[in-house]
């Protein structure tokens, strides 16, 4: 990819990840939502969170507004790069991989993670399918940004 559309690239996430704020709920957890941003920017990181839920075939989830965000913070920082090539590392801490297991759609990762990778272990399932989750959001953030070019 030349030099100059990885800059431009590396600009549109950052100014994308610029629409999105961590808020509180009344229980006292944090998320990651979409400002109220009607602006070129605010309706296209709408869009890339809609595609990250698999065109709403799940419904919207915490985790997957915090990898997105965190995803366009990664593009800003390190530079765009494909999903084969960028550095995607798994949750690092069990409980966390044990609490992403609970959603609605990781027990397709996890089931690949067995059939097709091998897992020897329960954690090692997990970790694998972590991983496979946060690539697939990569790559649908990553495809997002140059359909935006």
């Amino acid at each position: 990819m030349n030099t100059t559309k990885t800059n431009r690239l590396e600009k549109l996430a950052g100014r994308l990840a610029n629409c999105f704020e961590v808020k509180t709920r009344d229980d006292g957890n944090a998320f990651y939502c979409i400002k109220d941003d009607k602006s070129f920017f605010g309706i296209r990181a709408l869009a890339i969170v809609q595609g990250a839920h698999n065109n709403s075939k799940i419904l919207p989830n915490d985790l997957v507004y915090k990898q997105v965000y965190q995803t366009l913070e990664q593009i800003e920082a390190e530079g765009c790069l494909e999903v084969y090539d960028a550095d995607i590392e798994p949750d690092i801490y069990n409980h966390d991989l044990k609490k992403w297991s609970l959603e609605n759609f990781a027990d397709d990762y996890i089931d690949e993670a067995l059939e097709s990778f091998g897992a020897e272990s329960y954690i090692d399932a997990l970790s694998i399918g972590n991983q496979l989750w946060k690539q697939d959001i990569y790559r649908v953030v990553y495809n997002c940004l140059e359909s935006y070019l």
